[in-house]
């Protein structure tokens, strides 16, 4: 992609695929989060962590944060293996690359009073691409703000004064339920009797919040504050997608349970928000993922409103207000293609790491060309 793009219809595109690892034995694989490491005088490394469940969903209570790096681009992997696991499960792992520091940073969610998505959002980093890990470092607190879970969602987005963003979610016990109403739901049904922790008498209650939130930090992710919560009156705004423009401000997309992506502007701190609406691009109540090149920002996202058939990106040139589909990557009838990750890999060269339900993991290395008229 260059800057001599014009409209989204001067795209063309080459598609490569290839299967990351597979289900075995009941179990599940997801929210697959890409990252690329540069390497001094040779190929970058394409790292990849994931969730492990050992049911047909996510959300075993040994649920545990895998991860593996490639040295061609994904075409083989390094043996995969875990990186984090504990008596609760872990959540939706998120990779950044911290170029300043040249270390890799992992995000994640860990439960600790509530079998569902979330609780306190932890960090680990490596400082040899991978290799080993520092112990956990406490990002959010599950009390924090509000005794609600925190769910990781997006990487992390370098502000242009230097702080770094990172979108998440707060999400109560049963809100699932909740928020898809006819829509996908990805936990099964059994999951809903699974009770929380009992808070002893005179405990603060769980909060119900449910809504947005943005992080920041201004010494590379060492230490964070509470920026902005940002919340809607009928939906949930869940799995936050954040870019920077280069002006500064800050742009959320948002999964929601209304059939459509909604969308919101920051402020280049992030202490203030628009309104969220709904833009023009459907959402069958899934998470997305978002990357921004030359100012002009693509979404991964699912196609319709009712399921998760079928994975598409779409670009936007007017900052995510309106969207043209330029790329389809993956149709499944039937299925269930969910939690895409995208990276770029060169200029006109993106990866895209995603689930298929029952199958495992997938990348999709997408060439983009523009056509110039």
């Amino acid at each position: 992609m260059g800057a001599g793009a014009s409209t989204p219809a001067d795209f063309s595109h080459k598609l490569r695929h290839g299967v990351i690892a597979k289900e075995l034995d009941g179990g599940s694989l997801g929210e697959p989060s890409l990252a690329v490491i540069p390497q001094p005088g040779g190929a970058p490394l394409l790292a990849l962590a994931y969730q492990v469940s050992s049911l047909p969903h996510q959300g075993s209570r040994d649920q545990y944060i895998a991860f593996t790096t490639s040295k061609d681009g994904g075409e083989t992997w390094q043996p995969h293996r875990p990186v984090q696991w504990g008596l609760t499960p872990l959540w939706a792992p998120v990779l950044h690359w911290d170029a300043a520091g040249r270390r890799l940073a992992l995000y994640y969610s860990e439960s600790r009073k509530a079998p569902s998505p979330g609780g306190d959002i932890r960090r680990i980093v490596s400082l040899d691409a991978g290799t080993t890990w520092s112990p956990p470092s406490l990002v959010w607190a599950h009390e924090a703000h509000e005794p609600v879970p925190k769910v990781t969602s997006s990487r992390p987005v370098l502000g242009t004064s230097g702080e770094l963003f990172l979108a998440v979610h707060l999400e109560p016990q049963g809100a699932h339920a909740v928020f898809n109403k006819d829509t996908y739901s990805e936990l099964g049904a059994e999951r809903a009797a699974v009770p929380c922790v009992t808070a002893p008498p005179g405990a603060t209650p769980p909060s119900l919040l449910s809504a947005a939130a943005i992080l920041v930090s201004r010494d590379g992710g060492d230490n964070w504050a509470l920026a902005s919560i940002i919340d809607h009156p009928k939906t949930w705004l869940n799995q936050p997608a954040l870019e920077v423009l280069s002006d500064g401000t800050l742009v959320a997309l948002f999964r929601s349970c209304m059939g459509q992506v909604f969308r919101s502007v920051g402020t280049p701190d992030g202490s203030s928000w628009s309104k969220p609406g709904a833009v023009a691009l459907a959402n069958p109540n899934s998470k997305l993922a978002s990357l921004l090149l030359d100012d002009q920002l693509l979404a991964v996202h699912n196609v319709g409103s009712k399921d998760r058939a079928s994975l598409t990106i779409s670009l936007s040139l007017t900052a995510g207000r309106t969207w043209e589909e330029v790329v389809s990557l993956h149709k499944l009838p039937g299925g269930v293609i969910s939690s895409p990750s995208i990276v770029a890999w060169s200029e006109d060269t993106v990866k895209v790491a995603y689930s298929v339900q029952g199958s495992g993991l997938r990348l999709t290395t997408a060439q983009l060309a523009v056509v110039q008229s």
